[in-house]
């Protein structure tokens, strides 16, 4: 008898409630299982594992598994409770990333419920499990690039048809005049496209090819078919000490998967790249990827040292954008302007320095992200030195890159937006279909002037003042907004002018609001007390009175009407 034959207990953390639920039920219901626990989120998970003996962990999501495998890290002689990754597919660095973290499987989502059970039962036998990883390569021509899991989902009868419904919610969604009945309906109707929608993804796609399977232990042979997964050798696919170029290999690795069409702005910043049709979004992000890649190779065979990073970081993020926009455009694109053929990368490039005040200066951590990734120095995470190749480290660092790449690629759009107007070749070549009038455009642009005016002046202050920067990360569904922690004491010692008062009056906000709550919590007392003991009960003892005389005026009119009957 082995290990898999005692009886199961299983903890399933996964946002998507459908999901949770199907996958809930089917898990239940197999041989040996005699409870699943199911969460949204790790924090909520806690609960679970504090109350209950749990066997294996399964989670939905990438991020939240590394984390949750950091915060269960055993003191000895525990052992660890193993932690199997049901999540989008990964690449070979991810997957290299996740092993690192002490996660003992990997299985995509997609995946057929038994092959993730018979992934489950590898783990409780004591070996590890991975599904093979499709490696992808930046280098790799923009406009050739293979299929991507969502383009292969789109082929899929009927997926098409439901993007589309998704799509004409989501632009209803955006009326600021519906109701909010209407609101709430149509979040139903989205929940329940969203639902289908994996529904058919999980019955109609075709089944990815794997590669052969090992030979699999003669106690699992007899209950346990063929599946795509394979028993990976720990640290087959990591070494202990990882070099600079393969953390490099990572980050762009696991960025590059997530630059798939749309690339929609979930945040609700305006941003310049938001006016580009979708493919033209992806494929300035991924120039500038590569820009970044370049100038990392350039970096690391020249004889610069960390402090010179500091130095020249001003530098280096306007080279950086002036070679994604050469590499974007075309060094020598040319249209016609005023009546005269100019080159457009001429024109762009004479707005260096409204760029690099107004995006390139306030990019974050660049000479920490750059510095981490030539000289593997530790990078601060909460206020904490992790070191280099470190999850939390690894992490921060693709965060940072993230942000870094949607500014340089804002960066490059800026001058288009503000000096090349009207102009149909450029508006007909990379312009969305939402933005072909003049209106359309105007509006945009008057948007962003407003969002740089209010970031400078109260939105930066006010992150400054409370040790955090702002983020734009990718997501699987694009584009979001986070915050970080960070040291700013310098930049906060420097403010002046109104930057400074907008942090004064935050101060005096939150030396005042506390007294002021409470002074107006003791007057509130003070006059539900006045209103029910003293003059509640003043007038209830006046409305006795009044019954009281009532009735004995009543009294006294029967006794009245009595005496008047009898004298008769």
């Amino acid at each position: 008898m082995t290990d898999t034959d005692a009886p199961l207990t299983l903890l399933l953390i996964e946002a998507d409630e459908v999901i949770r639920l199907g996958l809930r039920t089917w898990l239940s219901q197999q041989p040996g299982v005699v409870s699943v626990f199911d969460t949204n989120t790790p924090a909520q998970a806690q609960s679970t594992l504090d109350d209950h003996r749990v066997d294996v962990i399964i989670i939905g999501d990438f991020t939240a598994g590394l984390r949750l495998a950091k915060q269960l890290e055993p003191t000895p002689p525990e052992s660890p409770i193993p932690i199997l990754l049901w999540c989008s597919p990964l690449t070979v660095a991810q997957l290299s990333l996740a092993q690192r973290s002490g996660l003992r499987g990997y299985c995509a989502k997609g995946t057929p419920p038994r092959e993730l059970f018979n992934a489950v039962l590898c783990i409780l036998a004591g070996e590890t499990t991975w599904q093979a990883p499709a490696r992808i390569d930046p280098d790799t021509n923009v406009s050739n690039t293979p299929p991507t899991s969502a383009q292969a989902e789109a082929r899929i009868p009927g997926v098409e048809y439901i993007d589309r419904e998704q799509d004409q919610i989501e632009r209803w969604l955006q009326d600021p005049n519906l109701t909010l009945i209407q609101r709430i309906v149509l979040k139903g109707r989205q929940r329940e496209l969203s639902a289908a929608r994996w529904l058919v993804c999980q019955l109609r796609s075709p089944r990815p090819a794997s590669p052969p399977q090992p030979s699999q232990s003669p106690s699992r042979s007899s209950t346990s078919p063929a599946t795509a997964l394979t028993v990976a050798e720990p640290g087959s696919l990591t070494s202990p000490n990882l070099a600079s170029e393969d953390i490099e290999g990572l980050l762009l690795d696991a960025i590059f998967s997530k630059l798939q069409p749309p690339l929609r702005n979930l945040s609700e910043i305006p941003l310049e790249i938001d006016i580009l049709r979708p493919e033209k979004r992806r494929q300035l992000l991924v120039t500038a990827l590569r820009m970044f890649q370049n100038l990392l190779s350039e970096l690391r065979h020249s004889d610069i040292t960390p402090e010179r990073l500091l130095e020249r970081r001003d530098r280096l993020a306007l080279d950086l954008w002036r070679g994604t926009s050469q590499e974007f455009f075309g060094r020598y694109y040319t249209l016609s302007f005023n009546g005269e053929s100019v080159e457009l990368v001429d024109i762009l490039l004479q707005q260096s320095d409204v760029v690099q005040a107004a995006i390139l200066d306030k990019i974050p951590l660049l000479p920490d992200l750059l510095s981490h990734l030539l000289f593997q120095t530790p990078l601060a995470v909460d206020d904490l030195s992790h070191e280099f190749g470190s999850p939390e480290a690894t992490l921060r660092a693709e965060y940072l890159l993230h942000n870094l790449l949607i500014a340089v690629a804002n960066s490059v759009i800026q001058p288009l937006l503000d000096q090349v107007t009207g102009i149909e070749t450029i508006e007909r070549q990379f312009y969305d279909r939402q933005f072909l009038s003049t209106r359309d455009i105007e509006r945009l642009r008057n948007d962003l002037s407003w969002k740089y005016r209010w970031e400078t002046y109260l939105e930066e202050p006010r992150a400054i003042y409370e040790s955090r920067f702002w983020l734009f990360v990718f997501t699987e569904r694009g584009i979001k907004r986070m915050t970080i922690y960070a040291h700013r004491r310098e930049e906060f010692l420097a403010l002046s002018g109104v930057r400074q008062a907008v942090t004064l009056v935050l101060e005096g906000r939150d030396a005042l609001a506390p007294r002021l709550r409470s002074v107006v919590s003791w007057v509130g007392n003070g006059l539900v007390y006045v209103l029910t003991q003293v003059l509640g009960r003043g007038l209830g003892l006046v409305g006795r009175g009044i019954l009281d005389n009532l009735g004995n005026a009543k009294t006294r009119t029967s006794r009245s009407s009595s005496r008047t009957r009898n004298s008769d």
